[in-house]
């Protein structure tokens, strides 16, 4: 008798992404979607992020542990791999999320790979969360990046695929979002106008040393007669130059106007557009098999910048959740993309589960809130993976130092190897219900 809950999930093949011999992604008759081992058998993705264990790297709790480790076993690696691995398993997790390093690649589990727009060369920022995209040598930076990592692992059938950014502003972030206290939507930003600086804005004031400045300049004059001074009387300020422009932001302006945000939304998608075909186009010229899993979006990226995903560009959306509202963000990007998404980060050690300064400051819990952060952490993993859209998850992280092993925190482990038992046991439990969950014959745990 054959008790995989995953035997009777039928794949249309109409829908399926990817290219075969891949990991892949494709929707069941039933109309969820699911990725697809390479030799085309279902599956649920339940990652663990950062085995982040580089040789020549000081920092770091899961470092901290690869030292002690080998000081007891010596360097030997393909010995600290299995031991890792065998951590993760026994949690019932069957993936490697973000920034596990090369050692753990095709090691047996399927794994992704971050190249990271906005670090392979800083100077070409707009801000720190903003690529200049129509910048050359950022765009001579990120293929020389690709044509190293892409080229090297194109024909591997464990790699899902690649992120190409991690947590970037979008120039849209929400004036009332704090990271894991955001209680309001996601998607309509609309509310920010005259309170923040959004994207355009961001780009028309940039220092001219920037392409994208430039470009965002000719861009938006084309849209007004070709004309600066048409331009700022749309807008409804008093400004005669892109200098005095400069000058009027450095000095607090926040453009309100209805004229700018119509602007604001069309170049957003001119900029979305083109961020997503060019990085697209140059992993795909070193590697043409694995998927593209987007920008790892971490503060809310706002309704005019989801409408301008092109699918041609992007295989799955990728996101990160650290709030028990995880189902609920699910259903909204849904709506907006119709997409299947890949969470790239969650975990019950934020504001929406526990008290947040007590948790970074490593203070014991009391059990009435560990039993609170149990409940309320089960049933909001269970929920979400109920949603049709929803291929997986990622817990974050492999190694954490925390108050005790039955204290909630991020770890499976602690930097001296100590076992989290409080994640652990729970991890273990709703892995082993997920897939149950995803296809119906179990019901997910309420809170």
């Amino acid at each position: 008798m054959n008790t995989d809950p995953l035997a009777k999930v039928i794949i249309d093949p109409a829908t399926v992404i990817g290219t075969p011999g891949h990991i892949r992604v494709g929707r069941a008759t039933n109309g969820r979607w699911w990725l697809l081992r390479h030799d085309n058998k279902p599956f649920l993705y339940r990652g663990v992020c950062a085995l982040w264990m580089p040789a020549d790297y000081t920092g770091g709790e899961a470092h901290q542990y690869r030292v002690l480790w080998e000081e007891k076993n010596g360097k030997n690696t393909d010995g600290l791999v299995r031991h890792c691995l065998d951590i993760i398993q026994a949690s019932g997790f069957n993936a490697l999320g973000e920034w596990a390093t090369e050692q753990f690649w095709n090691r047996g589990l399927p794994f992704t790979i971050l190249i990271p727009i906005r670090e392979v060369r800083i100077e070409s920022n707009i801000t720190p969360g903003i690529p200049d995209i129509f910048d050359p040598l950022l765009r001579q930076a990120f293929d020389a990046r690709c044509r190293i990592t892409c080229s090297s692992q194109a024909s591997s059938t464990e790699l899902v695929g690649y992120y190409v950014d991690n947590e970037g502003s979008w120039g849209t972030m929400r004036r009332d979002f704090v990271w894991g206290q955001d209680t309001g939507p996601i998607i309509d930003h609309s509310n920010v106008i005259g309170k923040e600086r959004l994207l355009l804005q961001i780009f028309l004031a940039a220092d001219a040393k920037h392409p994208g400045a430039l470009r965002a300049w000719e861009w938006v004059k084309a849209r007004h007669g070709g004309n600066n001074t048409k331009v700022f009387q749309d807008w409804g300020i008093t400004c005669n130059s892109p200098e005095e422009f400069r000058a009027l932001d450095a000095q607090g302006l926040k453009l309100a106007s209805k004229n700018y945000w119509d602007d604001h939304v069309a170049f957003t998608a001119f900029y979305v557009r083109e961020y997503f075909r060019f990085t697209a186009e140059t992993i795909r010229r070193y590697d043409p098999n694995h998927l593209l899993l987007g920008a790892r979006f971490g503060g809310p990226p706002g309704m005019e910048m989801l409408q301008a995903l092109d699918r041609r560009h992007i295989d799955i959306l990728s996101w990160n959740c650290y709030q028990s509202t995880f189902y609920e963000r699910c259903e909204e990007l849904s709506v907006s993309t119709g997409m299947p998404q890949l969470n790239g980060e969650f975990s019950w050690a934020s504001g929406h589960f526990l008290d947040w300064d007590r948790l970074m400051k490593l203070e014991n819990f009391t059990a009435e809130e560990i039993a609170h952060c149990r409940k309320l952490g089960q049933a909001t993993l269970e929920k979400a993976i109920t949603h049709p859209n929803l291929v997986g998850y990622t817990w974050y992280k492999f190694c954490c130092n925390s108050a005790g092993p039955d204290q909630p925190h991020c770890g499976l482990i602690d930097a001296a190897g100590t076992e989290s038992r409080f994640n652990s046991v729970l991890l273990s439990e709703i892995n082993s219900r997920l897939e149950g969950i995803a296809v119906g014959t179990i019901q997910p745990k309420t809170d």
